[in-house]
């Protein structure tokens, strides 16, 4: 019997029984949720530039990620924030943490990376482990 309880014990512990809930409980409900079509736009939007040549994304919890390959310079490519932030609605840029990575094999300056916080009002940027920040 004492085996049998300690099972049971172990598996709610587990949770083997299953649950329908989402992994990362409730603390995400109260934001916006981010669709195929929106996430569509911004990449159109993003590679109707001639200085991009590809451009991914990845949106995870409260985090939303960009890849941007470019030809632009550093400067052109802070630019980019402003076409992602443009696209989003204000829920979403109050709801999530916007990431921008950019390469450029052709520049000194790259990678560089752009973090906007949903409490920032404008993005960070590393371009290449040197610190700069940006307005939006």
């Amino acid at each position: 019997i004492s085996l049998v309880l300690v099972i049971l014990i172990a598996l709610t512990i587990f949770n083997v029984f299953g649950s329908n809930s989402s992994p990362y409980g409730n603390r995400i409900d109260e934001v916006a949720s981010i669709n195929d079509t929106e996430m569509t736009k911004i990449k159109e939007d993003l590679l109707s530039n001639k200085k991009i040549t590809t451009v991914n994304y990845n949106v995870n919890v409260k985090v939303i990620k960009f890849y941007i390959d470019t030809t632009a310079t550093s400067n052109e490519a802070q630019a980019f924030a402003n076409t992602v932030l443009a696209d989003l609605n204000e829920k979403s840029v109050n709801g999530y943490d916007i990431e921008i990575y950019v390469t450029n094999s052709n520049s000194a300056d790259f990678p560089m990376i752009g973090y906007h916080s949903k409490s920032a009002t404008t993005f960070s940027w590393v371009l290449n482990k040197a610190e700069v920040t940006s307005e939006e």
